[in-house]
């Protein structure tokens, strides 16, 4: 049985997985680097600009493969078998490979846990990005964090319009 904390995790890494593979999709953005945070979590972007717009259709594209609920799978393959996939990016390894594959949509070598469905990541929301270097590292949570973000924002909503009434 995985505790709290593995859950999140496991809904963090889907997230980071889908996010890489949408932003590489549609605008041919490569992920560099992702950091799993203990409150947030990150991915550097090889580009040197992004827009609204653009993260918007990101956010939106991402949480519809979670609604559809389509199926994650881990899967243990051969060298020779890696070319019945399209892999978003090279493998580090040549043995002992391990594929997550999420239905339709992404196939990426990986040693992580995951969750059985896109469905339990539950949501993923883009809070902001910056450069980074030559880069763009984008803020996301997943998952239970979504909610967790919202309830902050509503509470500091609520407390500036107290300010404003008092002030």
């Amino acid at each position: 049985m995985i505790g709290i904390d593995g859950y999140d995790h496991l809904q963090q890494h889907a997230a980071q997985h889908m996010l890489s593979a949408t932003f590489e999709d549609v605008f041919g953005y490569k992920t560099v680097s992702f950091h799993l945070g203990k409150d947030i979590c990150s991915i550097d972007l090889d580009t040197k600009n992004l827009i609204r717009e653009e993260a918007s259709v990101i956010e939106q594209r991402v949480n519809l493969v979670i609604q559809e609920n389509r199926s994650i799978e881990t899967k243990w393959v051969t060298k020779d078998e890696l070319s019945d996939y399209n892999l978003r990016k090279k493998l580090s390894v040549t043995e002992n490979i391990r594929l997550v594959i999420i239905d339709q949509f992404d196939y990426n070598g990986c040693g992580g846990t995951h969750p059985d469905s896109t469905g339990q990541i539950g949501a993923l929301k883009i809070l902001h990005w910056k450069k980074q270097r030559k880069k763009i590292r984008v803020y996301i949570v997943g998952g239970s964090r979504v909610f967790k973000q919202q309830m902050v924002v509503f509470t500091l909503r609520m407390i500036m319009g107290y300010l404003k009434r008092i002030g």
